[in-house]
């Protein structure tokens, strides 16, 4: 989890016996809030509101079924989900569309992101462990519901970890099927589609390759409507196209992504 710190936190790890109250704040959303423990834990709680702890179940439902301590490499490791109220997580550095913002500043041109060889080679990495990860999601029935780079965090080796469960479908052996708390963006939605399923989540990879290539999301500077109609028309942004004669198997997957030629990751 990734933020802005505020106080200083504990710099060994070591036990920790739940209390939050001297720990730094180190990042916060609209369901809740993430506190430093130390350089390698941070703790997850929810903001409050009936919405941000049924969100909060959800994500330690996800972490039980998906394993402690991480089973698969491009997940972010949940340590411990035993504590009421409290997940305790890996500590990143960042998240993938945090470092693409950094990188695109320290560029002296516009140019896209595609046009720098350094660059893509992170790109193309982090494209392929994500695919890894959201593969290994969905073999244990869960939909991820929110995949994007602002989802896809970095570890300290610059290695994706992909976050943020708390509005996944998933099936339960207790509960059955849980549908999906959150829908996609108009940028990241599979046409003709309001729920999440595997397919919506590969649609969303689509997009999420893409803003790997190029720095931002498709359609960046155009209306909502606008994308949603376009999207609709499998009208895909016409630098997909630069992306193939510089990255073809990355334009290709962008593609196959979005015109629903993958069933599965």
């Amino acid at each position: 989890m990734t933020g802005r710190r505020h106080r200083k936190s504990s710099k060994n790890r070591g036990e920790w016996d739940g209390n939050i109250s001297e720990l730094a704040l180190v990042g916060k959303g609209g369901t809740g809030f993430v506190f430093a423990i130390d350089k390698a834990r941070v703790v997850k709680i929810p903001a409050g509101s009936d919405i941000s702890i049924r969100a909060f179940k959800r994500e330690r439902e996800a972490f039980k079924i998906l394993g402690q301590q991480g089973q698969n490499q491009f997940l972010l490791a949940c340590l411990d989900y035993h504590l009421p109220d409290r997940l305790v997580l890996e500590r990143c550095e960042s998240t993938v569309r945090e470092r693409l913002q950094h990188e695109a500043m320290e560029c002296s041109n516009d140019s896209p992101r595609w046009r720098n060889p350094a660059f893509m080679k992170s790109s193309i990495a982090w494209a392929c462990q994500a695919a890894a990860g959201l593969s290994f999601v969905h073999s244990k029935k869960i939909v991820h519901a929110d995949v994007g780079c602002h989802n896809m965090l970095l570890d300290t080796h610059g290695n994706v970890k992909i976050s943020d469960f708390s509005g996944s479908g998933m099936f339960t052996d207790k509960k059955g099927y849980l549908p999906a708390l959150v829908t996609y963006d108009e940028r990241s939605r599979k046409p003709g589609t309001s729920g999440a399923t595997v397919q919506t989540d590969i649609f969303a990879l689509g997009s999420a390759i893409y803003e790997l290539a190029t720095g931002h999301l498709p359609y960046s500077d155009l209306p909502n409507s606008q994308v949603r109609s376009l999207f609709a028309r499998k009208q895909w942004p016409d630098d997909l196209e630069s992306i193939k004669a510089a990255f073809p198997a990355m334009r290709n997957a962008i593609y196959k992504c979005w015109e629903g030629a993958y069933h599965c990751i």
